[in-house]
């Protein structure tokens, strides 16, 4: 551990308290942040990680009071029960009433202040003493406030340095935040385990109990047990894994519905020679539709693999609004247009390998944002173009496959290509592969328009834009005539942001 500095700055000291390994990583954060935007507290800033060993804990926490004038005790979920946390909050807390503090300005006495700094807490799920103190979530907003209150406790001046200082230090606390973040089955170490019971695992149809109130009492009783985890998810996961947490909410509401309406007042189903019941078609459909759509929202909040990188990923999965999605597209080609507009934030922007990794995403949103990336900042990589005809081909497999029923990552993984293709040396490496590309893209758009026996048609690219691109490419080719247009610039335009359904 690194040794305590005790620099008697005029400015007084600042006392930070954390529990947990999150905690740690917080106090850490807020440290670096303070020194970072307020340079006159470097040395005086004091946390448990400075203790040095074998230092007798009580006697140093106490010595750092004598000359702290403000108190931060860091809060995350998992902090709140901590009997550790509470008993140096609590010596904090104490030794800033006990403790005389001199007088920093003339005619104006310090006041010491003590602030609770929540980290996926609600100021809500703050008992006992914690409660009366003022508490700061890690909103920018929030954080400045604070900063701002600490420097005029401490009698430090705010002025525009101080906001630049606090712009330029933002960025990297909060990536260090989103490093904070809690999978919901961290959070909720029983999660998972409420979802292994037969409501959920077994179908309906193979239920030869019938006992459909027992059934929905586990819906109700899972239902009620996520309710009363909601806000806590709110606080400390990540964007995705809360709207996946919130669609699951709303399916499981629907399902207990579902079977109440549906099963309670049913008479008892005849059991099939093949061991199933025979449950009516549109019984079955309903409560069957559910059971299968919570399993696949539960697959996605526990897989480990699946986490995406775009925040709003889960959302464009959810969605069954078109003009919704396009939306979040166009936010993405935003970040991206943004980004290239002052070089100073391309660093920013996911690097050529990441924006790859992207394509490969079980998330749509994730394997658009890579390909506008692919098209905006990447087009002339090595390889660009072959790495395109291979994700284009995967997207027109998960199609073939019903894995999916938009054409959206489709359209752009083409027009990335279509990008990719203008460099002259690119085109006869990948002209074969292309032409192949291109032809089972048009067999799957031309069967998609075909009613198959038992199956309603699901027609693809019903606006012609994956087509248009197609021409753009065999135009590039030199199969056909020049192409109509030049790579789209990158615009905002509600154009270049569209594609079939």
């Amino acid at each position: 551990m690194a040794k305590v500095r005790r620099l008697h700055q005029p400015a007084g000291g600042v006392f930070i308290c954390w529990s947990g390994p999150r905690g740690e990583k917080l106090a850490e954060l807020c440290r670096g942040f303070l020194e970072g935007t307020l340079p006159p507290l470097k040395g005086s800033i004091f946390a448990s990680p400075q203790i040095e060993k074998g230092a007798r804990w009580f006697e140093e926490v106490i010595r750092q009071l004598e000359t702290s004038h403000i108190g931060i005790i860091c809060m995350t979920p998992e902090s709140l029960l901590s009997p550790w946390l509470h008993f140096e909050s609590g010596a904090l807390l104490r030794g800033m009433h006990i403790t005389e503090k001199p007088e920093r300005r003339k005619g104006e006495p310090v006041q010491n202040r003590a602030f609770t700094l929540l980290h996926g807490v609600p100021a809500a799920r703050l008992a006992g003493p914690l409660s009366q103190y003022q508490s700061t979530s890690t909103t920018q907003s929030d954080t400045r406030s604070l900063f701002r209150t600490i420097a005029r406790v401490l009698g430090l001046d705010w002025d525009e340095r101080s906001e630049a200082r606090f712009r330029s230090s933002w960025l990297q606390f909060e990536r260090g935040l989103r490093q904070l973040e809690l999978p919901v089955q961290q959070l909720i170490p029983a999660f998972e385990g409420w979802f292994q019971r037969k409501t959920f695992e077994e179908p309906l149809d193979r239920c030869t109990d019938q006992a459909w109130v027992a059934r929905y009492d586990g819906a109700r009783q899972t239902h009620d047990r996520l309710m009363a985890q909601r806000e806590a998810v709110r606080a400390a996961c990540p964007r995705y894994a809360v709207d996946l947490y919130e669609y699951l909410l709303m399916l499981l509401e629907s399902y207990t519905m579902d079977i109440r309406a549906l099963l309670l007042r049913a008479r008892p189903f005849v059991l099939q020679d093949s061991g199933r019941l025979d449950v009516p078609k549109g019984v079955l459909s309903a409560c069957e539709g559910r059971r299968r759509s919570i399993k696949e929202v539960l697959s996605r909040i526990l897989d480990p693999l699946g986490v995406p990188v775009t925040g709003e990923a889960a959302r464009y999965w959810l969605s069954d609004s078109f003009d919704q999605r396009k939306m979040l597209i166009h936010r993405c080609q935003h970040d991206i247009a943004s980004a290239r507009e002052r070089p100073r934030t391309m660093q920013n922007l996911p690097d050529v390998e990441r924006a790859h990794a992207m394509t490969n995403s079980v998330w749509e949103l994730d394997r658009i944002h890579g390909y506008l990336l692919a098209e905006f900042v990447y087009c002339g990589a090595r390889d660009a173009a072959a790495e395109l005809v291979h994700e284009a081909a995967a997207e027109v497999e998960r199609l073939k496959g019903h894995r999916t029923d938009s054409v959206m990552p489709l359209y752009y993984a083409m027009r990335a290509l279509r990008t990719a293709l203008r460099p002259g040396a690119a085109r006869n490496a990948v002209r074969a592969s292309v032409s192949e590309l291109q032809a089972d893209v048009r067999a799957l758009i031309a069967s998609s328009r075909t009613r198959k026996r038992g199956q309603e048609a699901r027609p693809l690219d019903r606006g012609g834009q994956v087509r248009r691109v197609m021409k753009d490419i065999d135009a590039l080719l030199g199969r056909s005539k020049s192409p109509r247009r030049t790579a789209a610039p990158l615009r905002l335009t509600r154009r270049s942001t569209s594609a079939g359904a």
